[in-house]
């Protein structure tokens, strides 16, 4: 997952590099090809720019949703306490936004999924 993430941060680094051997050239459009080639980029460029961006961000949505589960189970745990000593308001409106914060994190793939398609759409 990270090591995806560094490997797209390595591959715009040598793409940089590749433009920066490329001010001899004089089309532009054998420069974007030559930076693509060096980068290790297949196919058209604009197309696995996009999808290496919007996949950039996998690994930190995995850690999200994956780490949600216990941090909530703390929080509501913690916040049952505070009903059994008596701060009842307190303790449920904490146990809500716990529980919302739970579900808006594991929903958050669908939206990035969602803003993509809405992006491939316009």
């Amino acid at each position: 997952m990270i090591f995806e993430a560094l490997s797209t941060a390595a591959m715009a680094g040598l793409a940089g590099y590749a433009y920066l051997r490329t001010k001899g050239m004089s089309s532009d459009t054998d420069k974007i090809q030559m930076i693509f080639k060096n980068a290790g980029w297949q196919g058209r460029g604009g197309e696995t720019t996009k999808q290496a961006v919007i996949h950039a961000f996998d690994p930190l949505l995995e850690l999200m949703v994956d780490l949600a589960l216990p941090i909530s189970g703390v929080i509501l745990t913690s916040d049952a306490l505070l009903i059994l000593i008596g701060m009842k308001d307190k303790g449920f409106s904490l146990i809500l936004n716990a529980s919302l914060g739970y579900c808006i994190v594991q929903l958050s793939p669908l939206f990035i999924s969602l803003l993509a398609e809405v992006g491939k759409a316009l």
